[in-house]
Order: C-alpha cells, then structure tokens, then sequence
C-alpha cells in the first residue's frame, strides 16, 4: 500500500488521517503519547484513540496500521512518497525522488496549533530542506548531462519553493546565460532586483549582476565605470548673466543634482582665486568655515586671522566664555576667508542649508567686511542652497536678515529643458541626431542634470548604449515604442546604486566607506579603515574617479555630490554600516580629526562609550569656538550615552556652568544636580565642587541661609585657591544681600586675593559686587574707585557682556550720588549696547535701573514706560525691585493708592527673602511716599528704624529716616526747630544734600520764613532730585499746573500754597488735585487736607 503525504488526493475520503501520518514520518508510536499528541487538550484522548484505530480498521487505510503491545507504527509492505522519495536521493536518483513526492507536507491539513502543530511544522521544514537540496542535485545531474534547459527547470522549481532565496535566483540566471536566453535573463534579474530591494533593502550580490556580462550586455571593463567627459555648461546662460552685477551674495536655489555648485564653480572660474565653504562638511560649530581656512595659504592671511585659526585647532583649555571673545573670533575668521579670496577672487558658499550656525555667524560677518569695500576691492560671494531643505533650517533666518540688509538675493536654478538635453546628447555622442532619445531622458530625470549623467552611465554599462571606435552612440530604436524598451532607472539613487553594484569587491569597500562619511577621507585614513594596502586605496580611488563616483580634493578624496553619499549609504546593509562607521571613527581619531566628527562615526557604529568620551570633547571644542548652545548638546548627549562615574561628572558640571554661567539658564543649570549629586564621590573635588553649584542655585532662589549654610561648610575643608575664591565670592554675595556689610566686604575681597586675575569673570564679578556693597553701605566714594576698577577690567576683557555691566554700575552709583542725568546718559548707553549685542537680561537690567533715575529726574511717565518693558525679562529675584520702582512712577503720576498698595507688597516679599537691609531701606520709602501724602508716621518706628539702619551701617536710610520724622513732626502741627537744626548741623554726602534741603524748606515754608525757604532752595540744580524744592523755590513765578513733572502730592501742596496767595486759578486747581488724589486713595484718613494744613502761615511769605 502507498500511502501518499505530498500531493492532495481528488477525494477526501482517500486523505491519509494525522493518525496514520504521524507514525509514517515518526515511526513508532506509543499509545499515550499519540494520543496526547493528537487530542492535546481532551480529557478523552485514550477513548478518541481507540475509536479512530477502530474506525480506519473499516475504512480505505484498513490495515494501514498495527498495534504491538503499548506501541502503534505502520504495517509490513506500506510505503510512504516521502519515505521513498528519501530511498531514491540517497541512491543518487534526485530527478526519481522529485517525481516521487511532492514539494509539501499534508497541504490540506491547515491551522494545526499546539503541540501537533509543532511537530507538523519541524516535519515540514526538514521536507523543505531535503526537497531543496534533492532539485538542486537534480539540477547538477541534468546539467552534467548537458541538459541545460531541464536544470532550468529544477532551479526554477527551487526558487518557486524558496522565493526568498537570491542562491536560486542566481542559478536560474546563470543557465539562462548558459542557454543564451536574454529575455528570460532580464526578467530573472529584474524580479531579484525588485525582491532584494523589498526584502533586504538592497541591491542583487555582485555575483548575481556579473552573469549579465556572459550575454554581453556589459562592457568588458564595466566593473572598473563608465567614463564620461565634462559635460559643457548648457542651459545657464541668463544665471551666468544675472550672477555678474548685484549685491554682495547672490544665493542660489533650486532642487538637489539641478546643477547649483556647478554653476557657482563655472562662476568662480572667472575670478583670480577662488574659496569654497562646503556646508556638507559640517561637523560642529565652526566646521564648514575651519575646514576651508585650514587648507588656506597661509602666506595669504594677517596675523589676527592665523591667530584665530590657531586657537581653534589647537588642544587648549576652555576659556571663561565673552561675548567679546566670539565677537572677535568670528571676525577674525571672517577676515580670514576675505584675505583667502582676495580683492577679485571669488567665495563659493556651497549647501548653505547644511552650515552650522556659528559658521552662519562668520558668513554674514564677512558679506558685511565685503560691504564695506570699495566696489574694485571686493571679492563676489556666491552661496547655493536647496530650496526645499533651506526652508525652516538654521540658514534660513541667516538667509532673510541678509536679504533685508541688502547684502544678498537669490536666483532659482530651473532643470535642463528638452533642448539643453539634446544639446549635451550631440555633444557626448558626436552625433547630429538623438531629439527623440533625448525628449525620452527629459521625461524620466526631469532635466536633473546628476539624474541625466546617472542614467546614461547606467546605460551605457548596460550595454543599451553601445559605443564603437570613433566615439559614436548606438541605440535600439524600436518602431513600435520607441525607447519605451530602456531599462531606465526609477531615480538617480537606483541609477547610483546600480551602477555600484557592478564594482570589483575593494573598489566596492571603498566606495562603501566614503559613504558614510561627509567629509573627505585621505588614503591613509581610507588604507586604515578598509584594511587595505595605501596601493590598493589608490587603485581603488583611480577605479571610481573613472567611473565618476569620486574626486579628489587637497584634502583627500570624496564623492562628487552628497546624493550619491545618501543613496550609496542606505545600499549598504545596517550591520555593515554599524561596522563601517566604527572603523572609520577608529582612523578619524587617529588622525586628530574634529571631535564632533569622530564622536558622530562612533556613535552610528554602535560604541556608545567612545562616542560619549569624544562628544565631551566635542563640548569642550565648541566651547572654544564660543558656540554654547552646541557646547551643552554636547555635553547632555554624552551624559545619555554612558559615561563612567567621573567623566560623567566631570561633564556634568561643564554642563552646569555653560547653563549658569555662560547661557544664564538658571532652570538647566537645577536639572543637572542630580547627575552631579549622584555622582560626586567619583572625583577627586567632587563633594565640594557638587555643594558650591548647589550654592550657586541657592543665591538665585534668595535662599541666603542656605547659601550660608553651603559654603561655611565647603569652607572648613582643604580647597584649592580656585574654589575657595568661589565660595568666598557666593558667602560675601549672601551675606551682601542679608545686610553683613562688613563680613561681606571681607569675604569678597579675600575672594579677590585668591584670584587676582584682572582679566578674569571671577575678578569682574567680585569687584561689581564690592562696588554694590559699598553704595549699599553709603560710602560712594568707595563705590566710585571700585566702579572705576571695574569699567578699567571690562576694557581689559572687551566684550559686550562686561562694558555693559560696567556701565549699568556706573550708572548706579551716579545715581547714588544725585548725578542723573549722567546716571541717565550711562544707562541709557549700556541699554543700548545691550539691545545691539542680544543681552536681554543685561538690557532689562539696565532698563530697571533708567527707570529709577528717571522717576527721580521727575520724568515719571516715560519711567513707567521703561521699567513695564524691562519687567518681563527680569529673573524672578529681581523683580521686586523692579515692581517697587513701578509703583513709585505711579505713586509719583497720582495713582496714589495702588502705587502704596504695590510697594507695601515689595516690602513684604522682601521680609519672605530674609533680606535685612534691602527690607529697611523700603520700609523707610514707603514711610517716605505716606509722608509726601500727609500721613502721620510713628515716632517710634522711626526711632527703631534709625537703630537698625545703624546696625547695618546704613547711613543713607538713616538720613532718609530723619527726614522723615521732621516731616512727620511738622504735620502734626509740633515744633520741629530743634530736629531741622540737627539735621541742617549735619555734614551728609553730597547726595544727601537735596533731601535735607528739601525737609528744611518745608519746615521754614510751614513757618513762613520766606528768608529760610530762600536760603534753603538756593543753588539748587534745574535737575534737583526732588522736583518740588526748585517749586518752592519759583513760588512766585510758576503759573498753575504748568510743571508737568510736578508730582502730583507735590503739586497739590504748592497749588495750596500759590492759591493762599491769590494765584489764579490755583483754587480750582487745589480742587481738583484733591479730587483726583482722594478718589486713588479712598482710605487716605483726611492725609491730604492735613497735607494742606500744614502750611499754618502762607500769607506770611515773602520773596527775601
């Protein structure tokens, strides 16, 4: 009996059973177990077993099967295909065992699950790879036999059976090669092409495309490429035209391969030397530009411009960031590529999408130094740029400012029309005709001249174009569709593609390796990375500049244009490519190549280590290069990559300082305390360096006690001087801000001592806030020398950053002294400088400060204005003062009641901060603003105030308070001689003069001594600090509401004063003041009519 497992019976019926199948194929059966395996899941299997042995006793498999003891197996004479397909092979008669049985097992037994279907499913794959082997055993025999087309036939049975399988492709390709069938041949390759491409993402083995050569559609030859002479420049004449007037730049747009770079090359010619800043080079902030400069004639720089090249290619510690430093450094280098080009040369800007935008920075700096040239002395710039990747990328903004600045404009690049096309086909096949072949390339590349190139390469090699002798071109022409019949690539990456496919092994290798990578590899680097000889990489670098895939360059060697890089890069397989980028970061960083660079090949290599090791290069290289936003790329990105304990910490704190101290990120700087914290006890410093960043934080959260608490601790070890100065430095700015003058004092300068620099930020940092200790202590003079050493560093540091800081102090302390309108000249100069350099925060800094000098010059409204824009870019530390300043300009325009209300909240917050004098000297405002509006003060509170001001060393708010006691003294209506004689006894700093001429005044108007308020008003400046003492000083000569800067609690008391007098209209006047005061201040307790009454004897004064 057969019993047959492969092939489907017509009827059901004669379908051998799972029963009977298994031990067939499994032999002997233990009665169990087979039934276990049959009924896997049924509590019944034994009683399903036994009615199915009963059952195929009757039916058409009777006697099929035999039961011994326990044991059920097949019986004596019943043969199975399977089993005698397997007898025939191993006699050596494949052909007999294929035709015994057929390709599948069981085919009508489908969705078998659990363990039967397990076991189904090894027999099944064990059928496959016997019936594989069997077809091409077949195979061989037949063809020893010379029966060719039947081996074509078992092949094609194999990879029928296995479709996956490129090996039987490969085979069916080679007999049809040997049968000379080129039709089927085509169709083979085409559907391998078309699977590996789905399936593996790449192109067929070279073994597979090497059997096309045997039908001789390939050139001998063709693996070594297909040369092609310089094709003329066709089709750009009115972009040549355009390209030659203009301003400065002229940027050129227009899709990849359309023939940008070859314009602005063929432009290039024309001038006597020519520069060319790549942007696909770009590996790190200030690569395109660097790559150009350092393969510069040296012979043709300045020094300035070799010294700025030098620091960035040097291994030189970072350097504390300025924004002067960039400033310079990127000028440098722009002055550099304007001395390469020289005064008729020409600057190439090549993928102007792919600069980095510090690079970006050194180009517009440069088409402004061109600008500025006289029209015979400038180089011509011209960039190219894909449209499409221009659009939202860093160049874009560049692109758009240099547009509105009249330094550039831009010229689309169309595609090559059907005639340019025509012109070139002429031109490549010495040949009068080809309109019809060239309208066929136009249609399918678009007129992309790269696309145009690619294509006719792979033509060519294909043997479609065949070229004879004398240079000619033939092509089948056929009647019926013309050139439908080319095998024209779907795309210029299938054209690249293709075309590699046909190279010898290390030609391949190399190619492979230059894909990986932007930049142009030398042959020692390639010779390293490919495992070959430096002669092999020659032949190899000789082989692909004739098949066009290469040029070389002064440099070393690179591919022709970035899309063959990306369409060769994606051909080649992930692990592959893994492999290729870690070998070739291995060559890079052998080689000192740029950090970005290497760090960059080994991160796409798979060694995420050595990439995190050398992006903290990386970090450390942009920071020389100024470029802080890449630094901290940098930095977090190596810190996600795995870096061991202390070179994790290490990058951390260089994170924490580039977001601290350099971007002034204060909530980037917070995020990375835990890497530090965690990993403190790695380093040496650690513990320390982790507590002094945490101080850091604190002082920007006004959490002084904790600042204390840090640093004493940090303090009572063993330091080194540079961290000891910066915990002194962070002790005394606490200290500063909880009112320990004195123990601040002596905390910065000993900070000072440890650092002496004077060109340091730590230098600069500590003399800016003695200087603020010192007018915060009252003793100007000492502000003024410690402000003159700090505008005399900021000139020695010379950036931006440092002489607007300068200034802003500056104009403090003139401020301090009384001296506002120079106050107002150097603020409003640091404002300025701020606003051209980008300093935001310094601006609203400076802006915070112009407010309160304004507010004092009486220009209220105008400070009002000054300080709303500066509010929204102040810290949130700063912002109290800021507030305080906003309430006082409306305090000042007679919004009363609000402009109180605002500053008794600053007052407040600053008791929250633990801020001791700061909270005094606003206390003693805000007891100065109730005064001004007829307000009874407490004596005592006075008194107390006096006492703490003199704890703190305070002298100014203890003059402050003085002055507001006599006031309050006077409207109570008590004697208040003996207190102005004390205060006129006094000998204040000159800053102090006007206020106690001011209280001084009052009190002799109060009297009527008209000689007093005289005496006391004389002299006065036109830019007297408080506007009402020149009023009362013009009593006689102001008309009513005429001073616009009068405050307005002022006005309404000299409005008093001139209508006790008969002014006219003054009584009106004194109505309405009144009115408008008290509707701001509805709680006002009867402060403005005891304001008025004050004034006990107006009639009684008289012009002296």
């Amino acid at each position: 009996m057969l019993i047959t497992l492969t092939r489907a019976p017509a009827h059901v019926k004669d379908r051998p059973p799972m029963l009977l199948a298994v031990p067939a194929l499994g032999g002997p059966r233990e009665r169990g177990a087979l039934a276990t395996l049959l009924w896997e899941d049924s509590a019944h299997a034994r009683s399903n077993l036994r009615v199915e042995l009963y059952r195929m006793a009757r039916g058409p498999f009777a006697g099929a099967l035999t039961t011994t003891g326990m044991h059920v197996d097949i019986a004596d004479g019943v043969v199975c295909d399977m089993g005698r397909a397997r007898h025939l092979a191993a006699a050596g008669d494949a052909a007999g065992a294929l035709s015994a049985a057929g390709p599948d097992v069981l085919p009508w037994v489908v969705d078998v699950t659990g363990g039967l279907g397990e076991w189904l499913q090894a027999v099944r794959t064990d059928w496959t790879a016997f019936y594989r082997s069997a077809l091409r055993d077949a195979a061989q025999h037949a063809e020893r036999a010379g029966d060719h087309a039947g081996a074509r036939a078992f092949i094609r049975q194999w990879s029928e059976l296995d479709p996956l399988s490129e090996d039987a492709r490969q085979e069916w390709l080679r007999l049809c090669v040997l049968l000379n069938d080129a039709p089927e041949a085509r169709r083979v390759y085409a559907e391998c092409d078309a699977m590996t491409r789905r399936e593996f993402r790449r192109a067929p083995l070279v073994t597979t495309r090497a059997w096309l050569e045997q039908l001789g559609q390939l050139e001998a030859g063709v693996a070594r490429g297909v040369t092609l002479p310089r094709l003329p420049l066709v089709g750009r004449a009115e972009v040549m035209r355009a390209l030659q007037g203009g301003p400065v730049c002229t940027l050129l747009l227009g899709d990849p391969g359309v023939g940008k770079t070859r314009v602005a090359l063929e432009f290039a010619k024309l001038a006597d030397r020519a520069v060319v800043v790549s942007g696909a080079v770009a590996a790190g902030p200030l690569s395109a530009v660097m790559f150009t400069l350092t393969d510069t004639d040296a012979g043709a720089l300045s020094g300035r411009s070799k010294d700025a090249i030098a620091s960035l290619q040097g291994t030189s510690s970072v350097q504390m960031y300025s924004e002067a430093g960039r400033a310079a450094l990127h000028d440098a280098l722009a002055g550099a590529l304007v001395e390469s080009a020289g005064a008729h040369g020409c600057v190439v800007l090549d993928d102007l999408h792919a600069v980095d935008p510090a690079s970006l920075d050194v180009l517009g700096l440069m088409l402004r130094q061109v600008a500025a040239l006289a029209r015979g002395r400038r180089p011509r710039v011209v960039a190219t740029a894909r449209a499409f990747e221009l659009r939202g990328s860093a160049a874009d903004a560049w692109v758009r400012s240099q547009r509105a600045a009249g330094t550039l404009r831009t010229l689309d690049v169309p595609p090559l029309s059907s005639t340019d096309l025509l012109a070139l086909v002429q031109h490549l096949s010495t040949s009068p005709g080809g309109a019809q072949f060239a309208a066929a390339l136009q249609k399918t590349t678009g007129g992309n001249p790269l696309f145009f190139l690619e294509t006719l390469r792979a033509l060519i090699g294909s043997g479609h174009i065949r070229v004879d002798e004398g240079g000619r071109w033939h092509v089948d022409f056929h009647a019926a569709g013309g050139y439908a019949h080319l095998p024209l690539p779907r795309s210029v990456q299938d054209a690249i593609v293709d075309r590699a496919d046909l190279l010898d092994r290390s030609v391949r290798r190399v190619l492979d390796t230059l894909s990986v990578q932007a930049r142009p590899l030398s042959v020692h680097v390639l010779a390293q990375a490919c495992g070959l000889g430096e002669w092999e990489v020659m032949d190899a670098v000789q082989a692909l500049e004739a098949a066009g895939f290469v040029h070389e360059v002064s440099a070393g060697v690179a591919l022709r244009h970035d899309l063959q890089r990306e369409a060769l890069r994606h051909a080649v397989p992930e692990q592959r490519r893994r492999g290729l980028h870690a070998t070739v970061a291995n060559a890079l960083a052998a080689v000192g190549t740029a950090p970005q660079e290497v760090a960059q090949c080994f991160e796409s290599g798979g060694r995420l280590q050595d990439a995190a090791r050398w992006w903290v290069r990386a970090g450390d290289h942009s920071r020389r290069a100024f470029a802080l936003a890449e630094a901290a790329q940098s930095y977090g990105h190596a810190l996600t990559l795995g870096l061991d304990d202390a070179a994790a910490f290490d990058a951390a704190l260089s994170l924490f300082g580039v977001h601290l101290h350099a971007l002034g990120d204060v909530e980037r700087a917070r995020s990375t305390l835990p890497a530090l914290r965690s990993r403190q006890h790695a380093a040496a410093l650690g513990p320390p360096q982790y507590a002094l960043c945490e101080a850091h934080i604190h002082l920007f959260d006004a959490a002084y006690a904790d600042v204390l608490a840090v640093t004493e601790q940090v303090l009572g070890t063993d330091l080194p001087d540079a961290l000891r100065s910066t915990a002194l430095y962070l002790r005394g700015s606490a200290r500063l801000k909880l009112g320990q003058l004195a123990a601040s004092e002596a905390d910065l300068q000993a900070s000072r001592e440890l650092n002496p620099l004077s060109g340091s930020g730590r230098a600069f940092q500590v003399t800016m806030t003695l200087a603020h200790l010192a007018s915060a202590r009252g003793d100007h003079h000492l502000a003024r020398q410690e402000g003159e050493r700090l505008r005399r560093l900021a000139q020695v540091m010379g950036d931006p950053t440092s002489l607007t800081q300068a200034d802003a102090v500056a104009g403090a302390q003139q401020a301090m002294a009384g001296e506002f309108p120079a106050a107002r000249d150097l603020l409003r100069r640091a404002v300025e400088l701020a606003d051209r350099h980008g300093l935001m925060l310094l601006g609203a800094q400076a802006r915070a400060n112009l407010g309160g000098v304004l507010i004092e010059i009486g220009e209220y409204a105008e400070a009002g204005a000054t300080l709303a824009s500066a509010l929204p870019h102040i810290p949130e530390q700063g912002r109290p003062t800021v507030l305080g300043n906003l309430s006082v300009s409306r305090f000042m325009t007679g919004d009363v009641g609000p402009g109180l209300a605002g500053y008794s909240e600053v007052v407040a917050l600053a008791r929250t901060r633990g801020e001791a004098l700061l909270v005094l000297r606003r206390r003693a405002i805000l007891l100065t603003m109730q005064v001004r509006c007829g307000a009874v003060v407490d004596d005592g509170d006075v008194l107390a105030m006096r006492g703490e001001a003199a704890a703190l060393g305070s002298r100014d708010v203890d003059h402050m308070l003085q002055c507001v006691a006599i006031q309050s003294a006077l409207l109570r209506g008590q004697d208040a001689s003996d207190a102005a004689r004390t205060l006129a006894a006094l000998t204040p700093d000159p800053d102090e003069l006007e206020r106690h001429a001011f209280t001084l005044a009052w009190n002799a108007l109060r009297r009527g001594d008209a000689c007093g308020v005289a005496q006391y008003t004389a002299g006065m400046p036109a830019s007297a600090r408080i506007s009402a003492v020149r009023l009362l000083a013009r009593l006689e000569d102001v008309d009513p509401g005429r001073d616009a800067r009068a405050p307005a609690v002022d006005a309404l008391v000299l409005a008093h004063a001139r209508a006790l007098r008969n002014h006219a209209d003054a009584s009106a006047e004194v109505a309405a003041l009144q009115q408008a005061l008290e509707a701001s201040w509805p709680e006002h307790g009867g402060a403005f009519s005891r304001l008025r009454a004050s004034l006990l004897f107006p009639e009684r004064v008289r012009a002296p």
